[in-house]
Parts: C-alpha cells; sequence; structure tokens
C-alpha cells in the first residue's frame, strides 16, 4: 500500500514538473474562441489585437438618433443611435428606443451606458440594457454586419424577437476590423490566462485535498482511527523528511569535489 502511494505521488510531481518545464505552443490565449472586448459604448478590440471596431463615428451628437423610426414586422417603430445617447418621446439617455404605430408613446430598450460587446464569430454584437421602467427590464442587441463597400450605414429593425428582446441590424463598413479609423478606439490588448503548469497544479491540491479527505473519512469510519493516524498513509508521510534528508546528502555527496593530492607517508 506505501509503495504504491509512493509510485502515484512520484508520477503526479513528475506530471506537474514537466507541464512547468514545457512551454505551451500558442500559450496566451490557447484553444478560446476569439473575442471582442468592449472598450465603452462606441466600439470593441478583439483580444488578439487583430483589430478594432470602432463606430464612434457613426453616432449623432445632438441628442437624436442616427436611425429614427425604422418599422419592424411586430409594426412598432425603432431608433438607434450608436455611441451616443440620444431621446425621443419619453426614451432618455437611450440607445435603442421602441416607438408604438401611433409615434405617441415610446419604450426605452437600451439605455446609452449599459452596452455588453461580444463576437459570435461572424458579427459583433452589442447588448444594451435598461432599467428605465423599474417593472419590466428591457434588452437591445444591435448585430453590426461588416460591409466594407457600405459607406452608408443601414439599419433593419427585427422588432421584438422574444419577451421584452428587441433586434436591430446595422450594415456598415465600420463593422468590419479597421474598418472606420480616426475614431476614439486606439487599444492593444494583453489578454492572459493561465499558463499548462498551473492548470496542473490546481489538479494536482485539489486531487490531494480530494485524497486527504477521503483517506481520513474512510479511517475514521472503517479503522475507527483518531488523531494523526486518520491522515491517510500517515507511516509515508512521516518518513517524507527522511528521504528528503537521504536525497539532499546523495546529491551534495554526488557535486562535491574528491579531495584531491597524495596521502601522507
Amino acid at each position: 500500500m506505501l509503495q504504491n502511494s509512493s509510485c502515484i505521488l512520484g508520477r503526479i510531481v513528475c506530471l506537474i514538473v514537466f507541464g512547468l518545464l514545457t512551454p505551451w505552443e500558442g500559450s496566451g490565449r490557447g484553444s478560446l474562441a476569439q473575442q471582442c472586448l468592449g472598450v465603452d459604448g462606441c466600439g470593441c478590440v478583439f483580444d488578439d489585437n487583430s483589430g478594432v471596431i470602432d463606430v464612434s463615428s457613426l453616432g449623432n451628437t445632438d441628442n437624436t438618433p442616427r436611425f429614427k423610426d425604422v418599422q419592424a414586422d411586430d409594426f412598432y417603430y425603432y431608433s438607434f443611435n450608436p455611441c451616443k445617447p440620444f431621446s425621443e418621446i419619453t426614451c432618455s439617455g437611450a440607445s435603442v428606443c421602441q416607438v408604438d404605430a401611433s409615434k405617441t408613446a415610446s419604450y426605452q430598450a437600451g439605455d446609452s451606458n449599459a452596452a455588453t460587446w461580444s463576437y459570435d464569430g461572424t458579427n459583433v454584437l452589442v447588448t444594451y440594457v435598461s432599467t428605465a421602467d423599474p417593472s419590466t427590464t428591457r434588452s437591445g442587441i444591435v448585430t453590426y454586419i461588416c460591409d466594407e463597400s457600405a459607406n452608408e450605414a443601414t439599419m433593419t429593425a427585427q422588432g421584438e424577437t422574444s419577451s421584452t428582446i428587441y433586434g436591430v441590424t446595422v450594415t456598415t463598413k465600420c463593422a468590419c476590423k479597421n474598418g472606420c479609423s480616426g475614431g476614439s478606439i486606439h487599444v492593444t490588448v494583453e489578454v492572459s490566462i493561465l499558463s499548462t503548469g498551473s492548470i496542473m497544479l490546481i489538479i494536482f491540491f485539489v486531487v490531494l485535498i480530494i485524497y486527504v479527505a477521503a483517506g481520513i473519512a474512510y479511517n475514521r469510519t472503517r479503522k475507527q482511527a483518531t488523531g494523526m493516524e486518520m491522515v491517510p498513509n500517515i507511516s509515508f508521510w512521516r518518513a517524507i523528511p527522511g528521504y528528503v534528508k537521504d536525497g539532499f546528502v546523495f546529491t551534495t555527496g554526488k557535486i562535491r569535489p574528491k579531495k584531491s593530492g597524495y596521502d601522507e607517508v
């Protein structure tokens, strides 16, 4: 039992050392999916530094929406202004606003200061959340479509795609990587994740904790052990200092230079 435990622990330690000393090919991102990290309501930066999405040039700055009253299939009208807030009827500080068919009432579908950027592998999306109505939380999802030939941005409205969630689509060259230059987004992103060695260390300590906890529980309930005797393979752990000492003596003996010269007669 003691010998088997020693072999298992030895193998685990070897794996950890190997993971710490072996460089991880492609470290920094690994196999994680590409992301576009929001800088503010005006754009995002791809986490591999492959480009920037900057829509700051699209938004009006006079409190009016760039895209106003675009009708959807649900017979409501939708207004949207990238980057900057706007007001329309009762919508205030909005990014997305829903207007009824009579254009006399409006419902805020996204606050300008509540933008979350994401990337689905093809398109960049921005989700705006509105809490203007205390009884209902509404969300407006803007999908940006990259079209390098679209010098003039256009918007279509999908309307209410599910309960209190509203969608619009904006087609523009600004939705392409580095499609619009001279804007406000100039950021280099450094993304770090756990190295292979760190992951293996975490796994090692998790396994060690489970091993100790399960061993204590087993010795306590099955063997009626108490005190230090509850620790699994206690004789092995008590012998570790001796093993360390022997290893140190052996190692220093190998690297210590041999005595030179002649013996006295």
